[in-house]
């Protein structure tokens, strides 16, 4: 709570200050639009903990001709973003939105080697984000070819995590199940970094941004639905992680929606936290008027 005050403390000042600079210079105030696409190397908390978890599970697998596994995965969040904004001779202030999203894929397939059973599986997993943000740009160098910012930036992340699990089974009593979660939370996040503009021409400028994301989400509400030959059961409550706990040993990952009843032995079975904390990048254009 103390380091969201001052970043809230910081913000409005640097507010005042720039609204104060727009209207006390003499250089005719210029509005801008930016395009640019983003990529975050956040490890995602639980939801990166869980990637890991997955891809030293089926590790195993990958010697048994009888299992076929496929993972894809993203090495980091991707996206793409604008912003709108008005820009003096010291500073600038702008107002952005965007979005962001890790994915996780696992396609699996079982054959028994003395019978014609068969089972498939396909599950997706995704955590998302999309930023609102109000940012100020302090300029630190100001040149016909290149200008270069401090920035800031304060607003909300509304996240989201969903998956979708899809099983078939060949020659079972059970021939079909399908599963899926979806989660949401808001949440105030901060960023900050160093922005800076190649002039193409007067209008027209390559933008490069490079900061720091620091947001968190906890208790995040979920809703699902779990439904095979013979039933349909819906699911609400707080999103929930488990994982295999025993140090030293490989183990499975999976996300659920609250604890229904007390884990297994070996495994762990908490509320999941998610976050963007990290690095980001982003490049794209800049038009000025």
């Amino acid at each position: 709570m103390k380091k969201q005050f001052i970043w809230v403390l910081a913000m409005v000042l640097l507010v005042v200050g720039s609204f104060g600079d727009l209207f006390a210079d003499e250089k005719k105030p210029r509005f801008y639009i930016k395009l640019t696409g983003n990529g975050s190397f956040s490890s995602a908390g639980d939801f990166g903990d869980f990637i890991t978890r997955k891809e030293a599970f089926f590790a195993d697998f990958a010697a048994d001709s009888r299992y076929t596994v496929t993972l894809t995965k993203q090495p980091f969040f991707r996206g793409f973003g604008g912003e709108m904004g008005i820009e003096v001779k010291k500073h600038a202030v702008g107002i952005s939105a965007g979005y962001m999203a890790k994915k996780f894929t696992v396609d699996y397939r079982y054959a028994a080697d003395n019978s014609n059973y068969e089972s498939s599986y396909t599950w997706e997993y995704e955590f998302s984000a999309v930023p609102i943000f109000l940012f100020i740009h302090y300029k630190l160098v100001d040149s016909r070819f290149i200008k270069a910012f401090l920035t800031l930036g304060e607003g909300v992340y509304l996240a989201t995590y969903r998956d979708n699990r899809a099983a078939t089974f060949e020659n079972a009593q059970l021939t079909f199940i399908n599963s899926g979660i979806r989660a949401r939370k808001a949440q105030l996040g901060f960023h900050a970094g160093i922005s800076v503009d190649f002039n193409i021409s007067r209008n027209l400028a390559l933008s490069l941004d490079a900061g720091y994301r620091l947001s968190k989400f906890e208790n995040m509400n979920a809703t699902g639905s779990y439904e095979d030959d013979n039933q349909d059961v819906p699911l609400e409550g707080v999103l929930h992680y488990k994982y295999f706990n025993v140090e030293g040993e490989t183990g499975d990952a999976e996300f659920g929606i609250d604890a229904s009843k007390p884990p297994r032995n070996k495994w762990e079975d908490l509320p999941a936290v998610l976050n963007l904390n990290g690095f980001s990048v982003s490049m794209g254009l800049k038009i000025i008027f």
